[in-house]
């Protein structure tokens, strides 16, 4: 079961939420707006400041790191006194960091980046990372131990785990299509890119849902939604990009076999 608290500054984060997730993916849905980086940078004069991919990736991701790092320094501190109350909080702040953490990892030792990042959408996504990091605390916290589902926490854990390795795992695959320093794009193979296009955004949004099942709070599986709703536009993208860039490919799903 999911906490509804309904004062007035739930549910005003909550439309705000809603209506930023809706111009998120709306404006990654037409092919003029969406989020200049990876395969579909565009460079120009028109584009704005451009920075190298990898440089872009770490603005993206370090001021969320440096947030979630914070934010488990201070969950460790305050359930060494309080551990009944703010169990679940730790783990989130944990988990936020270790995806964080993660992602950087990746940006240093396994991604061959070969494009640019516009600048001012670096900003765009750092800004959102930062976002949510610190909402999913805030309004864990607010969710009393009364109304926590244990199975349900431990259910999280596992999908965390799982949608964690699965999301390197694939990362790993798309980093073996570059080898030798190889800056061309190939098509995926292996893994479950046997049977859709982007199984790493598919782990990320079991990731992304495993703490909303920890949070257990109706805001934080709002930004769930809406994060996974913006990976399954990026999704389906991806698959024209291909589809524009290769004379023949595979019959696959966006994203989830069988379904999109």
């Amino acid at each position: 079961m999911l906490f509804f608290q309904f004062d007035i500054t739930n549910i005003l984060v909550g439309i705000c939420s809603i209506m930023a997730c809706a111009v998120i993916i709306i404006r990654e849905a037409r092919p003029d707006t969406k989020l200049n980086y990876s395969k579909f940078a565009i460079k120009g004069l028109s584009c704005g400041k451009m920075l190298p991919s990898r440089t872009g990736m770490f603005m993206i991701y370090c001021p969320a790191f440096i947030i979630s790092l914070i934010s488990a320094c201070q969950s460790i501190i305050t359930n060494a006194f309080e551990p009944q109350k703010n169990y679940r909080v730790l783990l989130v702040s944990v988990f936020i960091l270790l995806h964080y953490s993660k992602r950087l990892f990746e940006v240093r030792f396994i991604h061959h980046y070969s494009g640019h990042c516009k600048l001012r959408d670096c900003f765009t996504i750092a800004s959102s990372y930062v976002g949510l990091s610190v909402l999913v605390k805030i309004f864990t916290e607010q969710v009393p131990l009364s109304h926590v589902s244990p199975h349900l926490t431990l259910l999280g854990v596992v999908c965390f785990i799982i949608g964690e390795c699965a999301n390197f795992y694939h990362h790993v695959l798309l980093k073996n299509l570059r080898q030798g320093g190889s800056k061309e794009y190939k098509i995926p193979k292996h893994g479950l890119f046997e049977y859709v296009w982007c199984p790493h955004y598919l782990a990320e949004m079991v990731s992304f849902f495993s703490i909303a099942m920890i949070s257990q709070h109706w805001i934080v599986f709002i930004l769930s939604v809406g994060s996974s709703l913006y990976l399954a536009t990026r999704a389906y993208n991806t698959r024209e990009w291909y589809r524009q860039r290769f004379d023949k490919i595979p019959a696959r799903w966006c994203l989830v076999p069988f379904i999109f």
